[in-house]
């Protein structure tokens, strides 16, 4: 019961302070409660920090170590549990309006060029989540109470999602092979195995792995070897992209048969952001009302 209860809790508080959760696209206004988490089938966009700066005179903050400029600072977190994301496209996002209720408009243009406001794009290891953070140096007008953002982000998603094989793929340091779409790279390997393992293998590609979503090898006789994924890295150079992923075996072989459930596809959706937050710079603002 006191689990049940602490559940029911920190969800309501964090989400009283927020003041906001968007699900499908639309501005939910709860009946009965506003602690009520949005449903795991469905898309939603959550506030999960909220960072606001006033603008202030030179004078008044002379020796407070205070940050200079007035600042907004919004971090969401993309909840799309139908979808597994490989990338958010954030040059390409529409933001139709980020302003607070008075009208100010917190992007006016030549504060910051044509760079896009949107910052981030950071991806749960699973593909259904993402963070991005929306930022301007402008902050809310004296006296605002919420702040209201609105457009669309593209999402790259996995698509068309099938079991792919490769026969014979040697582990010697250096053998490539095809899997599916992807042109994999047997790379040197951690020297220690994992635990009681006979070995690790390293799978290295020049672009993202996320279309790979499950991995197995299989010995000459065609039983699966038990395996465990160790860990990966992900590294970007300018346009150069370099994924590997570790791989504890435990059985040595010298070459196995490589099995995985793969995307080999990608698709664009468009996911909706329409959120109204309370900054608390006022009376606080009842969702419910």
């Amino acid at each position: 019961m006191r689990y049940e209860i602490d559940w029911m809790i920190r969800p309501r508080t964090m989400i009283r302070a927020l003041g906001a959760t968007l699900l499908a696209g639309l501005w939910l206004v709860p009946r009965v409660s506003l602690g009520d988490p949005p449903k795991l089938s469905e898309r939603s966009v959550s506030v999960v920090a909220l960072d606001v700066r006033k603008e202030l005179d030179r004078k008044f903050s002379e020796g407070l170590g205070l940050r200079d400029g007035g600042a907004t600072e919004v971090t969401m977190v993309l909840s799309i549990p139908d979808r597994e994301v490989f990338a958010l496209d954030l040059k390409s996002a529409a933001l139709t309006a980020f302003t607070d209720d008075k009208g100010t408009n917190l992007l006016p243009p030549g504060r910051r060029g044509n760079a896009t406001p949107l910052q981030g794009g950071g991806i749960s290891s699973d593909g259904h989540r993402a963070k991005v953070a929306l930022q301007s140096y402008v902050p809310p007008a004296e006296g605002a109470t919420k702040l209201v953002v609105k457009g669309t982000i593209p999402a790259s998603c996995g698509a068309d999602l099938k079991q792919v094989r490769q026969n014979e793929v040697s582990l010697l340091e250096g053998t490539k092979f095809k899997l599916g779409s992807l042109e994999l790279e047997v790379a040197k390997s951690p020297t220690a195995p994992f635990d009681d393992s006979a070995m690790t293998v390293r799978l290295k590609n020049n672009a993202s792995l996320r279309p790979i979503k499950s991995l197995r090898f299989l010995s000459s006789s065609g039983k699966e070897i038990k395996s465990q994924p160790m860990g990966s890295s992900f590294r970007r150079s300018n346009k150069t992209i370099v994924e590997t992923r570790d791989f504890a075996l435990w059985e040595k072989a010298d070459s196995v048969t490589v099995e995985a459930e793969m995307f080999t596809q990608t698709e664009t959706i468009q996911i909706p952001i329409s959120l109204e937050i309370s900054v608390g710079l006022g009376s606080p603002v009842c969702a419910g009302k």
